[in-house]
């Protein structure tokens, strides 16, 4: 198992069998060039994970936190996954790199088939992190367990 650093301060751990996005994987995945972003993916498993990064202004940081940014994430999501059958199935917590973390699971329909993601967003100082989990949900069972894994060894 390889361990990567993701900008430059969250360590995470590669499983055997997951290998990196290259950029244009990444850009042509998320159809936009957002250089803030890292992800991995199991192409036999069916799995994906990835990680945003932004740093905030004060005032943000101030007024909302990880919490508000949540459900901001989930209404622009809906939004833009609405002709793919979005449904929301709820809202959570969790602690993520020893922080408290906000997050939504979604299912949607992709290519004939119906994926379930859960995203989970936190705070360290001014950058806010949302963590992107997704994989069929004919595989969810057997993935559970992989995907936590890889979430739980996230730390600074």
């Amino acid at each position: 198992m390889d361990t990567v650093v993701v900008n430059g301060e969250i360590m995470v751990e590669v499983p055997e069998g997951f290998r990196i996005y290259d950029r244009a994987e990444l850009d042509q995945a998320y159809t936009d060039s957002n250089p803030n972003r890292w992800g991995m993916t199991n192409d036999e498993r069916h799995i994906v994970v990835s990680v945003f990064w932004h740093k905030n202004n004060a005032l943000v940081v101030a007024l909302a936190g990880s919490k508000e940014a949540c459900k901001g994430t989930e209404k622009k999501l809906s939004k833009g996954l609405k002709n793919y059958g979005y449904v929301l199935e709820g809202f959570y917590q969790r602690d993520i790199c020893g922080q408290k973390g906000h997050g939504f699971r979604h299912r949607y329909n992709l290519n004939g088939e119906e994926y379930i993601s859960e995203v989970t967003l936190f705070m360290k100082g001014r950058v806010c992190y949302t963590v992107y989990c997704y994989t069929r949900s004919k595989d969810e069972t057997a993935n559970r367990q992989i995907l936590s894994e890889i979430v739980d060894s996230m730390s600074f």
